[in-house]
């Protein structure tokens, strides 16, 4: 295999195999029904550090996209395949400011910044991906699929929806 991430090659396979319409699609990051890892884990660590955290002024903004409005997406693009690469993001946007603050209303705890540098030091890598702002369209998936993803929040789902705070140990 080459250098080229494992995704991006997977990827590949499918949009180049001849006996099946290639579909890829890349979804943002994913809520509702109480799970997903990031949110989780932010959820987790609230819980267990006492306190919920954003790195830096957290005004970095992305599109997560429903689990009920993705698995809509795939139902579409399986009823009417059409080959390609789509993007699937919701329409309502959150900071990770706005994140933190909602998991720290959620587990009793406050919401506090952390500086880039600490961040990094801690997380590595992934601390760039926590203060990216996300640029997925997904223009694509809404016009070919004909697919309107219902304006759903995660931070009111946050706040009054699927996800539980986990129970703080002594």
């Amino acid at each position: 295999m080459s250098a080229q991430p494992v995704k991006a090659h997977a990827e590949q396979i499918i949009l180049n195999a001849d006996d099946v319409t290639g579909i890829v699609i890349r979804a943002g990051l994913i809520f509702g029904r109480g799970g997903t890892g990031l949110v989780t884990g932010l959820i987790a660590a609230a819980a267990q550090s006492g306190a919920s955290t954003y790195i830096a002024d957290g005004a970095n903004t992305w599109h997560p996209v429903h689990v009920d409005d993705l698995a809509d997406l795939y139902v579409r693009a399986i009823e009417r395949p059409v080959a390609g690469i789509f993007n699937a993001a919701g329409t309502v946007p959150f900071s990770f400011k706005d994140l933190a603050d909602a998991i720290g209303d959620l587990t009793g705890t406050p919401s506090v910044s952390v500086p880039f540098d600490v961040a990094e030091t801690r997380m590595g890598t992934f601390a760039r991906t926590l203060t990216s702002t996300s640029r997925l369209l997904a223009t694509k998936a809404r016009s070919t699929y004909d697919w309107q993803p219902d304006a759903r929040s995660l931070i009111d789902d946050v706040r009054n929806g699927s996800y539980v705070a986990p129970m703080r140990t002594a």
